[in-house]
């Protein structure tokens, strides 16, 4: 990761998180981010279009163009996406699917306060009975302190998801 500033290197800090995966990288991309705002951001040394005003922008068009590129390569090598989290119980790994809204976050985020490991949340990749987690920065509803009410204290603490949808938790 590289940023002009450490205002800017600060907001970027949740995208360079180094979760642990089973499987080898085999490439890796550059992103550079210039300026004060508004800010140029560059892929691979190439602008990528005009612009962004905020560094909260900037963060949700890296996280995605960062997610979208993962996820075409996976397919590419026969892997398949699942909406869904990963999470273990003791010794056991399980793998909680769900569409958007039927309250997968809200379950692994419980998981999580009651200490048990979770590996990603929104997107799971499947193949030959093996379950990767693509990490991911959760999007907890808003009324997330009702599933679990021990962080109802936090919640107006947490910043609004890029989506607007919710609030934005890093598990890291």
């Amino acid at each position: 990761m590289q940023a002009d500033g450490d205002v800017v290197e600060g907001g970027l800090r949740r995208l360079a998180e180094r979760p642990v995966q089973d499987v080898a990288a085999a490439s890796s991309l550059r992103y550079r981010v210039e300026g004060a705002g508004p800010f140029d951001v560059f892929e691979g040394g190439d602008r990528i279009g005009p612009p962004i005003a905020r560094l909260v922008d900037v963060v949700a068009e890296i996280d995605r163009r960062c997610t979208k590129r993962a996820e075409h390569w996976m397919a590419l090598a026969g892997w398949l996406r699942l909406r869904g989290a990963v999470a273990s119980i003791g010794p056991r790994r399980i793998l909680v699917l769900g569409r958007p809204g039927a309250g997968v976050t809200s379950l692994v985020t419980r998981l999580l306060h009651d200490h048990h490991r979770v590996d990603g949340d929104a997107t799971a990749l499947l193949r030959d009975a093996v379950v990767l987690a693509f990490p991911q920065v959760f999007r907890v509803p808003a009324d997330i302190g009702s599933h679990v009410p021990e962080l109802e204290r936090h919640v107006d603490a947490l910043p609004r998801s890029p989506d607007g949808s919710g609030k934005a938790f890093s598990p890291a």
